[in-house]
């Protein structure tokens, strides 16, 4: 099997732009539906690193399953 590092190298730039657009989108949302200003910056860490790991856990998960040739299932 391959190393870790090589799934790493298969994101590009334009990926990683991609998610972070992404995540951004739901930061934008998180703050405008944040009562509590003092929230905000504890509530953005939180949804960037969670959707982050998220979209990184996903993509390798699939990187992995199609190196081992498993099929993933909807």
């Amino acid at each position: 099997m391959k190393q870790f590092s090589a799934f790493w190298e298969s994101i590009s730039e334009d990926d990683f732009v991609k998610i972070a657009n992404d995540v951004n989108k739901q930061v934008d949302k998180m703050r405008e539906e944040t009562e509590d200003p003092k929230n905000i910056l504890g509530n953005q860490i939180a949804i960037m690193n969670t959707l982050f790991t998220y979209e990184i856990l996903s993509r390798y998960h699939s990187w992995l399953s199609e190196q081992l040739g498993i099929p993933l299932e909807d």
